[in-house]
């Protein structure tokens, strides 16, 4: 369990409120947001709001389009989130070794190829300045990592070998795991595999750093844990019986959800789905392996797609739609128990958006575990004007990633004059004018009963669509919204302080 358990989790303390910011929107001159000197200032800057908590995006590396959700290794950290400048201050890399970059938007191409450049370059320069107490705490961060980290190292070693190929499509001896093929590349490759292990090290110390800053500012750090691995994964490689393929590693039932908000033909994401009889019978060895390292980075973590626990949606290989596909019940009532007696219900957030139904209701609540509103939803149903009535285990947000911005939705809908265009109205929340929406959606959240209250950065700055993250069922221009340290005002930031502290969030109010 993470050693910052003295910040607040969902269940302790009283009511809060936080931002939504990925690390990759941080500024900055890389093309990317780094674990950096911006996070530590975007720390600050959320102690200077009076906000007290933090929440990310997973923090694992990315599929080809940017996307966290696709993760080629659920357990590491992303190699894009290195930050260059900290390694010079740190004397790992020197000044002209520095890539050059301008600051502006994000070019994943140029990230990924500056990435890879780089990697030999930070190694290098690890072997060359590393003293004997930084070499012994990176031996010990490999001994107590080796649970993920030896398969994570040799995968992302193969992946490169074969000019990233999936790993379905590597020679048979490698793509099934066998005892001699594996000790020949731990052999061959020992320099490779010992480089991307420094890679997580100096990843975690960078993390571990931000995580220490927060603990300082009295800020918690929430993460996010999707429900499901990526076929072509370190994790599916490595346990292949857990999930549900044929004898080549092909998924024989394919993840998704049925027609909903986002989409008429629901999203079907493709990720191989789980053999829960294989989970039960090494008593979840694997799910709470994975909990327990997102416990180390996060003080809470939302569990993504929380539905999926109760039952899931599985559609036939083959379906190009998420259409035909069927509810599977999950034992996730067996899961959660040991999760919770090992790790506590206060860390966990449930994510229930979407088709919910009594008896996922029901798991949720037999664990004690704080479900999602979203304000966006709440003002297209009949009880938008009841947040004082939300249950006090509740997170409430103005929008996800998966949203549009305040100021993009209400664009949508006062365009189709919907009935959620009407309820603003009606409401008030325009009474001070289209500009100031996102101000009041906002306070209308802050003032809501739940305990947490967490608004996207681009809301608190009243941003259009353009800064939209992510938009679900879509694989292009995507994850790549940045911001600069100008746009986010004193004025902003004052103005969030006030809201925290007029509504009782502020933890100068809870003193």
């Amino acid at each position: 369990m993470s050693y910052m358990k003295d910040n607040h989790a969902v269940g302790e303390g009283g009511r809060q409120s936080g931002v939504l910011l990925h690390p990759t929107s941080l500024p900055g001159f890389r093309g990317i947001g780094t674990l950096g000197r911006e996070a530590l200032r975007f720390v600050e800057s959320l102690e200077e709001m009076g906000q007290g908590i933090w929440q990310v995006l997973p923090l694992s590396p990315v599929d080809a389009g940017g996307s966290p959700y696709s993760s080629p290794s659920g357990s590491a950290i992303s190699p894009l989130l290195l930050d260059f400048e900290m390694l010079r201050e740190d004397g790992i890399i020197k000044e002209y070794e520095l890539p050059h970059m301008v600051e502006g938007g994000m070019d994943y191409r140029e990230v990924f190829r500056q990435s890879s450049v780089m990697t030999a370059t930070v190694c290098a320069g690890f072997d060359g300045c590393a003293g004997a107490e930084l070499r012994a705490e990176f031996d010990e961060f490999c001994c107590q990592n080796a649970g993920w980290l030896d398969d994570h190292s040799i995968f992302t070693v193969l992946k490169a070998r074969f000019c990233g190929r999936s790993w379905i499509e590597w020679p048979p001896e490698l793509a099934r795991r066998q005892t001699g093929a594996l000790a020949t590349v731990t052999r061959d490759c020992a320099d490779d595999i010992k480089g991307e292990k420094m890679l997580q090290f100096l990843l975690h110390k960078q993390w571990q750093r931000i995580r220490e800053h927060a603990v300082a500012h009295g800020v918690s750090l929430f993460g996010d844990l999707p429900i499901y691995a990526a076929l072509d994964s370190v994790d599916v490689w490595a346990h292949p019986e857990l999930f549900k393929l044929d004898a080549d590693g092909h998924p024989l039932m394919m993840a998704g959800v049925p027609p909903d908000y986002f989409s008429e033909t629901g999203q079907l994401w493709g990720n191989p789905v789980y053999r829960w009889d294989a989970h039960i019978e090494t008593g979840f060895e694997w799910w709470l392996g994975r909990l327990e390292r997102a416990l180390e980075l996060f003080d809470i973590l939302r569990i993504d797609h929380f539905r999926g626990f109760e039952s899931c949606w599985e559609v036939p290989a083959g379906e190009v739609t998420a259409v035909n596909g069927n509810w599977v019940k999950v034992p996730g009532a067996q899961l959660f128990k040991l999760a919770v007696e090992r790790f506590g219900s206060d860390s966990f957030v449930a994510e229930d958006l979407g088709v919910i139904t009594d008896e996922v209701l029901a798991l949720r609540d037999r664990f004690g575990l704080p479900g999602m509103r979203i304000l966006q939803f709440e003002l297209e149903g009949d009880d938008a004007l009841a947040v004082e009535a939300y249950p006090e285990n509740t997170v409430v947000y103005t929008g996800t990633h998966d949203n549009d911005t305040v100021r993009g939705w209400f664009a949508g809908e006062q365009a189709r004059e919907s009935s959620a265009f009407q309820r603003v109205r009606d409401m008030g929340l325009l009474d001070d004018g289209e500009e100031n929406l996102h101000w009041k959606m906002i306070e209308f959240g802050m003032r809501s009963s739940a305990r947490i209250f967490i608004a996207p950065l681009q809301d608190v700055m009243g941003l259009g669509s353009d800064a939209r993250m992510n938009t679900p069922g879509t694989t292009a221009g995507n994850w790549r919204w940045r911001f600069t340290q100008e746009m986010l005002t004193e004025e902003m930031k004052e103005r969030m302080r006030g809201l925290a502290r007029r509504h009782g969030r502020s933890e100068t109010e809870l003193l």
